[in-house]
């Protein structure tokens, strides 16, 4: 239920093998094996939360950690096999 009375799924779907869907791969991986980044994420997440009615600007407002983590697991996934979760 969102704040405002409904109850909405966001449903993403992006073409096997796209720059996006390597891109999120890549994130929720490195989000499953790295428990201070996920926290920090589900922190941001929360402290986000609420602040504005559009939902484009909350996605805004968490880009600059998503690019920074992707960078950081990017360069991790050339040098560490990925974790077994």
């Amino acid at each position: 239920m969102t704040p405002y009375g409904r109850s909405y799924m966001r449903i993403k779907h992006w073409t096997r093998g796209s720059d996006d869907e390597e891109r999120h791969l890549i994130f929720r991986d490195h989000l499953r094996c790295n428990d201070p980044d996920r926290d920090a994420y589900a922190a941001l997440k929360r402290s986000l939360a609420g602040h504005w009615r559009d939902v484009n600007y909350y996605a805004e407002a968490k880009g600059p950690f998503i690019q920074r983590t992707l960078d950081e697991a990017r360069r991790a996934t050339s040098t560490i096999p990925r974790c077994g979760r």
